[in-house]
């Protein structure tokens, strides 16, 4: 939550309450908690709002400067009330809405959160802060239609609240709405999102899109924004591997690592970017790195077995496919590996048996398979 401009609507709504407290003879009160409020002193403007409060209990403005006063402080179970004071002497009040939500909202107090900033959008129809707000909420407890739907009426009420567009994104990530999500993720970054994380968002969403090259240039900023943070790093990585920069995929891949040392995956894409320059042996000592960490992942035994086979180490590569079998008897690429060892020893037959066992497992594998048999007993 941010108390955005909120500050100076304080003094706004404390000047709207200057008539009354002159009335009571209280103007040097008045001018010291302006004056405190307006330099954030907030420990010392809560004294004087409550000393303004003891003559003038039911002033809608004094009332909500004391609840900004202790909402600036974190004092949230206390500005709960002084909000709903200031509401009920002034029912109109839409930021006392506002900020009696973003109390709430920080108490876990969801349902009564989203009740405030739905009062504030039925008054200020216009307020674009109250729909953020609202959807914030909204996320919160996990409705991300109706956070989509609060989080769209900001950005049609203020198009560049980039704070709103990014959360629109992952709100449209969350419901696997990615193509709507790619939009919106660029648009925050043109509307001056600069943290990085929308950045990674976008770069991570053209990964997944296969667009490597896009991926890159946003990624990189992604990484010279957060270079700590493990996934702009693995992300990276994959995309420079994607479009077969291997030198550079190793690069990222390692500074995942770094940040991540027992993170699994991150060691297997480092051995795909060495097998992408066929270095095998630098591959598979990676695949093991991998298996170490996930002894059950399938995937990383088989890469084992395919770098193994790729450098002509068949017994090596039938004991990593087996691995796999021992996990899953019925993992057609590692059946498929087995079958083109067999085929780097001659063993025609025995890739023959292999395939099949393919033809009821996976056609599209088993079909693989017969074409690389057929190659090999073709005359040469």
């Amino acid at each position: 939550m941010k108390a955005r401009n909120f500050a100076l609507l304080a003094l706004a709504i404390l000047t709207f309450s200057a008539a009354i407290v002159n009335a009571q003879d209280t103007r040097p009160l008045f001018d010291r908690a302006a004056e405190q409020l307006k330099s954030g002193q907030y420990d010392a403007a809560t004294d004087s709002f409550r000393q303004i409060l003891a003559i003038v209990p039911d002033d809608p403005g004094a009332n909500y400067d004391l609840g900004f006063c202790y909402y600036m402080q974190r004092q949230y179970e206390r500005a709960v009330p002084a909000f709903r004071n200031a509401i009920m002497s002034k029912p109109d009040l839409v930021e006392a809405y506002v900020f009696l939500g973003n109390s709430l909202d920080y108490l876990k107090r969801y349902k009564e959160a989203v009740a405030a900033y739905n009062k504030a959008t039925e008054l200020a129809p216009n307020n674009a802060d109250a729909f953020y707000e609202l959807g914030v909420a909204h996320a919160r407890q996990k409705d991300d239609t109706a956070a989509i739907a609060a989080f769209e009426k900001c950005i049609k009420l203020d198009p560049a609240n980039d704070e709103a567009l990014y959360n629109l994104g992952l709100a449209y990530l969350r419901v696997r709405r990615h193509d709507d999500a790619v939009p919106v993720f660029e648009r925050a970054i043109k509307a001056g999102r600069s943290m990085g994380d929308a950045h990674y968002q976008l770069g991570k969403l053209y990964v997944e899109k296969n667009r490597y090259s896009d991926a890159v240039p946003v990624l990189i900023e992604a990484v010279r924004l957060r270079p700590n943070h493990f996934g702009s790093h693995f992300q990276l990585g994959v995309a420079y591997d994607g479009i077969d920069r291997y030198s550079d995929a190793i690069e990222q891949f390692t500074q995942a690592i770094r940040i991540e040392p027992q993170d699994a995956g991150a060691r297997l894409d480092l051995g795909n970017a060495f097998f992408g320059q066929r270095k095998y042996a630098e591959a598979a000592g990676h695949y093991k790195e991998a298996i170490a960490l996930s002894p059950k992942w399938k995937m990383a035994h088989n890469y084992l077995g395919d770098a193994y086979r790729a450098n002509g180490q068949f017994d090596l590569a039938m004991a990593a496919y087996n691995d796999t079998l021992a996990i899953d008897p019925r993992d057609a690429n590692a059946i498929y590996g087995i079958g083109c060892v067999y085929l780097g020893q001659g063993k025609l037959d025995m890739a023959r048996q292999q395939k099949a066992k393919l033809d009821s497992l996976d056609q599209t594998i088993a079909a693989k398979l017969q074409g690389r048999i057929a190659n090999a007993a073709r005359p040469q």
